[in-house]
């Protein structure tokens, strides 16, 4: 799943991969001639053989050894400019890419989540999606990052070894033994990195759910009195997000100083060492010791890189599998129809968490039917209109549309939902404009928008200033709840729907303004299109040829005096 998800993004983001590629085999030996023109710099007798070439070469023996040191700090300069230009470009494509990995990896999420049937969205959590779009995507695009910086500093390391060998492979054999060994020193803290890379994960989807819950729980804390007894779950998970976060950086840091204090004596063994041998001069030290001194700082972007994979690794994997898992539920098959004619419902059951929400109901709806569907709360009435729409698909037997033609289970959503319109109480409704609301697309003119309105009863929302940016609240809570429900069905009045399903649509209404508006409803809708409607009361203004009684998952018919 890694691998297939490296090759991916890779792909996707190839002009920029090749970018950096090209730059990290740059930038290196840039680094190693910066080192060499510095150790011309130091060397008086490599300037005196430079003066000797430059006179055998061109005869002109003029130059002086103040002007051939100018010229080499010249050169120094010109490409120390050219290094740290190309270091700018290099980390702005890194930082580009990483956030354009971030941003297909969260859009991806939205529109595998959007997708995904009914059925499957009843298992997940709403806080673990929004945590798999802020933060496991970028979990995933560091990931990525990190392996990129890895592989870049592990050439750059390889680079700079090979240069330092030919230096002085007995000092290098020695650099990389204490290299090793201050890896060896810091295996455990890596180890530690990688569980507190688990740890994040579950304390920040832990939090995430205590903070939301907690805030939307709002109204029962102030009435039942909990504030404190809410502040001390908060405290608590936050104490966790506080220990993860502590962790972290002490271990990092650790690692830091760890790495930093074994190079410092690492450059002492070094330079000792030299002295034992006596083959090196000062010359060739002082170059060995930038070497190692860069070496030193691609070793440490080696070890930050390894860090962020270990810490990012279980979040990306999870990422991934979520993904993969919503991606292969989805019901592919689009089929258009012209409208729904009628509905075949045959031996269909549902359940939820292995609890029978529906029992073995058979029935068949038919062109022009109106139907109300009655019964205590919690018996499945509900669930019975989702079915019905295609939204959840049954777990034994088969609902179909047209006689037959398709089955719900076969088919996408998409192919059923332009000609279904559905209004039900546990509907949530965003902070947005009332423009935005009703007129999502932008197509409609605001006069439409307030025939809209006018045939939902709402028309003291029109004699408001600004009515149309006026902004619904979250859960429309602007509004009252018999208000709410009317801007639920506005949305019906823009649209010629061949099966509409008001799922307790009217109970927050006094009677006048249900009467009128379902009135408003029956004489928008033509003949023979479909309702299906769910209350404990009768309905007024609609006269239904068909009621039904839902009890404990089962569908009875009552008899209609027509």
């Amino acid at each position: 799943m890694i691998f297939q998800f490296i090759k991916n993004i890779t792909w996707a983001n190839r002009k920029h991969v090749v970018y950096i590629l090209i730059l990290n085999t740059i930038v290196p030996p840039l680094e190693i001639a910066i080192l060499a023109l510095i150790y011309l710099l130091l060397s008086k007798s490599q300037i005196d053989t430079i003066k000797t070439q430059l006179l055998n070469l061109f005869e002109y023996p003029g130059l002086t050894h103040l002007q051939v040191i100018s010229v080499l700090f010249g050169l120094t300069l010109v490409t120390i400019l050219a290094w740290a230009f190309l270091k700018r470009i290099k980390a702005q494509i890194l930082t580009t890419t990483r956030y354009n990995i971030y941003e297909s990896l969260a859009a991806k999420v939205t529109e595998s989540y959007f997708e995904t049937p009914a059925n499957s969205q009843l298992h997940q959590n709403t806080e673990e999606i929004t945590n798999m779009v802020i933060r496991r995507s970028e979990s995933a695009s560091v990931y990525y990052i990190s392996l990129i910086g890895l592989v870049s500093s592990i050439f750059a390391v390889i680079l700079l070894t090979a240069t330092a060998i030919v230096s002085s492979w007995q000092i290098t054999i020695a650099a990389m033994i204490l290299a090793v060994v201050s890896v060896i020193i810091n295996y455990r803290n890596f180890r530690i990195i990688g569980v507190i890379g688990t740890e994040k994960i579950q304390v920040t989807d832990d939090l995430l759910k205590e903070l939301t819950q907690n805030i939307r729980s709002f109204i029962w804390v102030k009435f039942d009195g909990l504030e404190k007894v809410t502040s001390g779950k908060i405290k608590k998970v936050l104490h966790l997000d506080w220990e993860w976060k502590v962790n972290k950086i002490v271990t990092t840091h650790t690692v830091t100083i760890l790495s930093d204090a074994f190079s410092l004596l690492s450059l002492g063994i070094i330079a000792f060492i030299a002295i034992l041998l006596g083959t090196v001069n000062l010359e060739t030290l002082l170059l060995l010791i930038l070497i190692f001194n860069r070496l030193r700082s691609y070793a440490n972007e080696c070890q930050v890189s390894w860090v962020n994979i270990k810490e990012n690794y279980e979040s990306t994997t999870t990422l991934l599998s979520t993904l993969d898992t919503m991606t292969s539920n989805g019901r592919t098959e689009l089929f258009e129809f012209n409208r729904i004619e009628n509905i075949q419902i045959h031996n269909v059951s549902f359940s939820y968490d292995q609890t029978p929400i529906i029992n073995s109901i058979t029935t068949d709806v038919c062109e022009g039917d109106k139907i109300l569907i009655q019964g205590p709360s919690g018996q499945g009435k509900s669930t019975l209109l989702k079915l019905l729409s295609g939204y959840y698909t049954p777990d034994k037997g088969t609902i179909s549309y047209n006689n037959d033609i398709k089955t719900t289970d076969s088919l996408s959503f998409k192919s059923v939902a332009n000609h279904i319109f559905y209004a039900a109480n546990d509907m949530y409704v965003p902070n947005i404009p009332i423009r935005d609301y009703l007129d999502p697309n932008g197509t409609l003119t605001q006069e439409e928008i307030k025939s809209m309105l006018n045939n939902a009863c709402l028309t003291e929302l029109i004699t408001e200033k600004h009515w149309l940016s006026q902004t619904l609240g979250d859960d429309a809570n602007n509004f009252s709840l018999g208000q709410r429900q009317r801007i639920l069905l506005s949305r019906l009045f823009s649209r010629n729907p061949s099966l509409i399903i008001l799922d307790e649509a009217t109970t927050h209404m006094d009677h006048d303004i249900e009467t009128q508006i379902l009135a408003n409803i029956h004489n928008h809708l033509d003949s023979s299109s479909i309702l299906i409607a769910s209350s404990h009361n009768t309905l007024p203004a609609i006269k239904f040829n068909k009621i039904y009684e839902v009890s404990s998952g089962n569908l009875a018919e009552i008899t209609v005096d027509l």
